[in-house]
């Protein structure tokens, strides 16, 4: 089902309150934020979207031109904060260790330098 997504602003978005068991929100949000605001300004024709579906879960929906979703971010964790990327056609995920490898992957996925 293709989904078109609500553009957000990402320095407007707050950090939800759940339970202190989850990772720290703010922490988690930080990060996605980071990636959202580098790809507005690698491209304009970027759109992101915070999507806070259950207690202790977010993630950040990205879309291109239109505002149709192309895939979805979420923050994982091991030794550090790294992004779990799925494209809205494609079951598997893909990990990034940093923001400027997140930005890469989906210039290259809408076929943009």
């Amino acid at each position: 089902m293709k989904r078109e997504l609500e553009d957000q602003d990402p320095k407007s978005w707050i950090p939800p309150v759940w339970h202190s068991d989850w990772l720290d929100p703010a922490d988690e949000l930080n990060a996605l934020r980071g990636l959202a605001v580098a790809l507005k300004a690698h491209d304009s024709r970027f759109q992101v979207e915070l999507d806070v579906f259950e207690q202790g879960y977010m993630c950040m929906l990205v879309g291109w031109e239109h505002g149709l979703v192309i895939g979805e971010v979420h923050v994982v964790t091991s030794d550090d904060y790294i992004f779990g990327i799925f494209l809205t056609d494609d079951a598997d995920e893909k990990h990034v260790n940093r923001v400027s490898e997140g930005v890469e992957y989906f210039a290259k996925v809408v076929d943009i330098d």
